[in-house]
Parts: C-alpha cells; sequence; structure tokens
C-alpha cells in the first residue's frame, strides 16, 4: 500500500482565542459560540477587534444571543466606528461585572 502525505491537513498550531495562528482563533471562537458561557464574553468582545471579518461576525452573533443586543456594533463598519462600539461593549461589561460583584454602577 502507497502511503501518501497529506500536506495541509495537519491541525492547527495552537487552537484557542488567544493563538497566534487565525485558523486556531477561528476554531477556538466557533467551539465558544456553539455553547457560550458568561466568562466567554471578555473573550468574544476582545474578538470583536479581530482582523478577520469572519471573527467579527462570528463574535457579535454570539453576543447578541447571549445577551439580546449589539451596542451597535457592525463586524462590516470601519475600524474606527468598530472601536467606538467595542468600546461601548467593554463598557457594559465593566458596569455589569460590577454589578455582579456587589460594587456600585460609576
Amino acid at each position: 500500500m502507497l502511503a501518501l502525505p497529506l500536506a495541509g491537513c495537519s491541525a492547527p498550531v495552537g487552537v484557542g482565542l488567544d493563538s497566534p495562528d487565525p485558523q486556531g482563533r477561528t476554531i477556538a471562537l466557533a467551539r465558544v459560540s456553539a455553547s457560550p458561557e458568561q466568562s466567554d464574553i471578555p473573550d468574544l468582545i476582545e474578538s470583536l477587534t479581530s482582523a478577520d471579518p469572519a471573527q467579527r461576525l462570528l463574535a457579535i452573533n454570539t453576543l447578541e444571543r447571549m445577551t439580546g443586543q449589539t451596542l451597535g456594533y457592525r463586524h462590516y463598519d470601519p475600524d474606527w466606528r468598530r472601536r467606538e462600539a467595542v468600546a461601548r461593549w467593554q463598557a457594559w461589561w465593566l458596569e455589569r461585572d460590577a454589578v455582579a460583584s456587589g460594587g456600585a454602577i460609576p
């Protein structure tokens, strides 16, 4: 039997939302999206800043499914507009986290 090399069929170097490999980040984001937990929200918010529009779309769709809101974020908007929306998401998370911790809302 002849063994053929399977070039390009290996798993990504690292699978995780902080992976240096774009494919690894996408795989991790898809896993999070399939069964998201509240603890995933900071990573999803960070994924809104990705250079990859598919990662941004998956992240905002997951956040919207989890929270019922987009806070004006659209994955196809210009960078400056996405940055503004990401800042709203970060502020939302900090406020929510403060309330959950028993702290006062600023």
